[in-house]
């Protein structure tokens, strides 16, 4: 389910990424990739008031396959 996210003056896209999803890394790409049609990135790294962001559902990275790499078969 995609939540939105209405910025305040002064709000930063990492601060909300870490206030929503508790962790920033490669989240905040993430999100900046689901708002590119919005062109998310190129606002600016401060928020003007009243900018609705979609925050898509990014699973928790504990439940994340993790890829093994062999170093010698």
């Amino acid at each position: 389910m995609i939540r939105t996210y209405t910025t305040k003056a002064g709000d930063v896209l990492d601060a909300i990424v870490a206030e929503v999803y508790g962790r920033t890394d490669g989240v905040v790409e993430k999100v900046l990739e689901h708002n590119r049609p919005m062109s998310l990135a190129d606002r600016g790294p401060i928020y003007p008031a009243g900018l609705v962001i979609e925050l898509p559902e990014i699973g928790d990275p504990a439940q994340q396959p993790v890829k093994l790499i062999r170093l010698w078969e």
